[in-house]
């Protein structure tokens, strides 16, 4: 009996140590919601982002940083999409943790494909830098269709 309360101890305590805690010096950033997987013509796709921060200090000069992944088989020789997006995060109260929302519209973040035949199939990555300039794990989203 002595044994197995003793083994269920180490059990339930090993998984109380294990748990990583999310406020940390170092950014977290959890994909919380996303609009659509499918965005129909002139739509917009909004994404929000959950973020944890031990000292609270994701506000402004802090950064967020989206990159576009283009999955589509055509290869884009033109310099014109804007591939790389770094937005500052507003002013706010120090809070260790918040939400982030962003609106990525059809025209100038969306589209990326050569042709107007093929559909977009893109994946965004996010990291987020803190006042401190410390730098959140990359975050990656499942694949996103653009109809063409």
């Amino acid at each position: 009996m002595r044994t197995k309360i003793l083994i269920a101890v180490l059990i339930v305590g090993c998984i109380i140590a294990c748990k990583k805690n999310v406020y940390n010096s170092k950014p977290t950033i959890v994909l919380k919601s996303i609009s659509s997987n499918l965005i129909p013509v002139n739509g917009n796709l909004t994404i929000e982002l959950q973020v944890f921060d031990k000292e609270g200090d994701v506000t402004d000069p802090a950064t967020l940083s989206l990159i576009k992944l283009r999955l589509n088989q055509k290869v884009v020789t033109d310099l014109v999409n804007n591939d790389t997006l770094s937005k500052k995060i507003p002013s706010a109260p120090l809070s260790q943790d918040g939400f982030i929302q962003m609106t990525l519209d059809y025209t100038n973040f969306l589209v990326s494909a050569v042709s107007r035949d093929e559909n977009d199939t893109i994946q965004y990555k996010f990291a987020l830098t803190d006042q401190a300039g410390n730098v959140s794990d990359t975050i990656l989203t499942e694949p996103i269709v653009i109809i063409r």
